[in-house]
């Protein structure tokens, strides 16, 4: 299954998407700011998820972006 979803990192629903992934299940968040990082994988860890995968872009504006996908 896959969902978008439009949110801030720490909003609530990042919480609610980490809840409903299944034991061998993964989720996968793009959109992100780098500077967000810390703190999206910190809440993926106290949720029980490791980060798998990370790909990061510099787009013309000079803002980087990130991907994460995280397992149990």
């Amino acid at each position: 299954n896959s969902l978008g979803v439009v949110a801030a990192p720490d909003e609530p629903i990042l919480d609610a998407l980490v809840d409903r992934v299944a034991a061998d299940g993964a989720i996968v968040l793009s959109g992100l700011l780098l500077p967000e990082r810390a703190g999206v994988e910190a809440r993926l860890a106290a949720r029980g998820l490791s980060i798998r995968a990370a790909r990061d872009e510099l787009d013309a504006r000079g803002d980087h972006w990130l991907g994460l996908m995280a397992s149990r």
